[in-house]
């Protein structure tokens, strides 16, 4: 079965149903292809407002996050990459009340410390605390605190 959508007069993108399904033969054809257009421009545009900053952060959370995933176990970080991102969204800039740094540790140490020791301190509060950061996780998930 054949449709045809006239787009403009002379030019008509082809519709073909595929098992109920339309597929067309031209993408920028009717009414999808000018939301498409529209939503390109538009999201275009916001992320040229976005500012630099965020790139920074973006990129400090992705060193931060590769040098957890050097020093713990897949399993631990799984655990860890859901607990801190809970927390802090991994923002070593984090503070809630006396709570700092990626893992919202309670210490002013943590305050102006970069990721590595964040990360190490984190880790190290886990597993002195929980045993290990899987533990610290379930924990988190029945308290909503650790």
């Amino acid at each position: 079965m054949v449709k045809f959508w006239g787009r403009r007069a002379g030019r008509r993108a082809q519709y073909t149903s595929i098992h109920g399904s339309a597929v067309r033969s031209d993408p920028n054809a009717g009414p999808a292809g000018i939301a498409r257009s529209v939503i390109g421009s538009v999201l275009s545009a916001v992320l040229c407002l976005i500012p630099a900053v965020s790139v920074a952060s973006s990129n400090q959370v992705i060193k931060a996050q590769t040098y957890a995933g050097t020093l713990l176990t897949p399993l631990e970080f799984s655990a860890a990459l859901i607990l801190w991102t809970k927390e802090s969204n991994w923002n070593i800039k984090a503070k809630n009340g006396s709570h700092y740094g990626i893992c919202q540790g309670r210490s002013k140490y943590l305050k102006d410390k970069g990721y590595k020791i964040q990360v190490r301190w984190c880790i190290a509060y886990a597993r002195n605390r929980y045993g290990s950061i899987t533990k610290a996780l379930e924990f988190w998930k029945v308290n909503r605190w650790h």
